[in-house]
């Protein structure tokens, strides 16, 4: 476990590498002016547009996806999901040993969370015809609630998250979840994200000052980041997490359920295991004017080689493709990904990742979308393939309704299916609505009952109705038997 904790830690310390000095492009191009660019700023120029290249979707940008994701986040975001028509397999079915038919329930879930995450509410709701079963759950920087409306009409259960915490104390399981929900509910989060982007900000002006660059033939350029400069980058990362720590004690919690020690102890490990014998990190971008054609970059990590080729070129629906190779343990690793985006009656957008040990394919990744703006036609699907066996694979097809770009979208999802291992699992219907937060986020209405407070009756009395009018609807549904009652 430790081994494969330690690799993914080394592998986000590497990430983390590759953004800072990527970023560099933005303060490279910045800091170019003059009547003649020099060759850095003219590698830097082109090595900006890779992100854009990446990036471009037509089915996206026909959405305005991420007009919604940007207004999502000043504004605060609503989502809605709701599955419907849910059929099992025969075979499922047989082994589960029922025959209930799921077909007949609807299940729904909105969520709201407002842009600075310090309030969300979440609606759960599962019915069948006219009757239903539900759940509000509300949360803010003071408290929590929590109510069902049709067990318990017109009373909410409140915990003051000061006076809670004694309760959570009875139960590592609730302290857990309590401490995770509290970290992304709340100001530590945005803390946390605010500081990272300042830490990104220096370190890009130390890694751009340290960036050495040269035009090795018409068009391309040798960007090189010195191994002193990199190995000072680790560094820096190692003692900016040092200062974060209510980030540290969030993901000690994770590590702590792994039995794998501290973050920080780990941390350095890897940083100092990473150091011990790196190289320079050399870029090379090719390019003419202001069109980018191939960007590669190759550096050693204790001992292991890595190279990233990344190719524009090619035809006009090829995207990109991109190809990382290692080696460890005198295995080549080698991830290859193509990148397709295509516009002609139809919008499609597909990637195809294959990862290959010493040339045996080891697994295949797939995704592909495609939208008719004609007729609001949409299908996707997701498929995973590992030896040459299917793992499994996910299809939905239906139309895109209410699209209103930048502001909002539902997916109306009539054929969902999943296969699993070549098996048919199950089908359903899904609805998704995404749309900007609408007005204020506010808690259930209702007489309030202090979830704290141990001795008070009116908490048993809640929780007895709750309990028995909740067992009673799920018998008159069919999904509990008189004698569980």
């Amino acid at each position: 476990m430790k081994v494969k904790s330690r690799g993914k830690i080394e592998a986000a310390i590497l990430a983390v590498v590759i953004v800072v000095i990527s970023a560099a492009v933005s303060v490279g191009v910045m800091a170019s002016v003059g009547f003649f660019k020099s060759d850095k700023a003219s590698a830097l120029e082109l090595l900006s547009q890779v992100s854009e290249k990446l990036s471009r979707s037509y089915v996206s940008g026909h959405m305005g996806t991420e007009e919604l994701i940007r207004a999502s986040m000043e504004k605060g975001s609503s989502a809605s999901i709701r599955l419907s028509g849910l059929k099992f397999s025969d075979k499922i079915m047989k082994e589960a040993g029922t025959d209930f038919d799921f077909s007949k329930f609807a299940f729904q879930a909105d969520i709201q969370t407002s842009a600075d995450r310090t309030k969300s509410s979440t609606l759960f709701n599962l019915s069948k015809g006219d009757e239903r079963l539900s759940v509000v759950a509300y949360m803010d920087e003071d408290k929590t609630c929590t109510a069902f409306p049709e067990l318990s009409p017109g009373k909410v259960i409140v915990v003051d998250k000061r006076d809670g915490e004694s309760l959570t104390e009875e139960s590592y399981a609730e302290d857990l979840l309590e401490s995770r929900m509290d970290y992304m509910a709340n100001r530590k989060y945005n803390e946390f994200g605010k500081a990272f982007e300042k830490f990104l900000r220096d370190e890009v002006e130390k890694v751009y000052d340290e960036l050495s660059c040269q035009e090795t033939e018409k068009d391309t350029y040798r960007l090189t980041v010195p191994k002193s400069t990199l190995d000072t980058v680790f560094h820096d990362f190692y003692h900016f997490m040092s200062e974060q720590k209510d980030t540290v004690d969030f993901l000690n919690l994770y590590l702590e359920e792994e039995d794998e020690g501290d973050f920080l102890s780990l941390l350095e490990e890897v940083v100092e295991k990473i150091t011990r014998e790196s190289s320079d990190f050399v870029f090379y971008v090719k390019g003419s004017g202001k069109d980018v054609s191939s960007v590669s970059f190759e550096v050693t990590l204790n001992g292991n080689p890595y190279s990233l080729s990344m190719d524009f070129e090619g035809k006009e629906d090829c995207k990109a493709q991109l190809q990382l190779k290692t080696k460890q343990d005198g295995e080549n690793i080698c991830l290859d990904i193509v990148m397709k985006d295509t516009k002609t009656d139809n919008l499609t957008e597909s990637i195809d990742a294959h990862l290959l040990i010493d040339d045996i394919s080891f697994g295949k990744l797939s995704y592909l979308a495609d939208f008719n703006p004609k007729d609001n036609q949409y299908r996707t699907e997701i498929s995973l393939d590992a030896v040459g066996e299917e793992v499994f694979r996910l299809k939905a097809e239906g139309l895109v309704k209410n699209l209103n770009p930048g502001k909002s979208v539902s997916y109306d999802l009539k054929n969902v299916f999943l296969r699993v291992e070549g098996d048919k699992i199950l089908t359903a219907a899904v609805n998704v609505t995404l749309g900007t937060l609408e007005g204020e986020i506010e808690p259930p209405k209702g007489e309030e009952i202090d979830g704290t407070d141990l001795e008070d009756p009116k908490r048993d009395a809640f929780a007895e109705e709750v309990m028995q009018n909740g067992l009673s609807l799920l018998s008159k549904w069919g999904l509990l038997n008189d004698d569980e009652l």
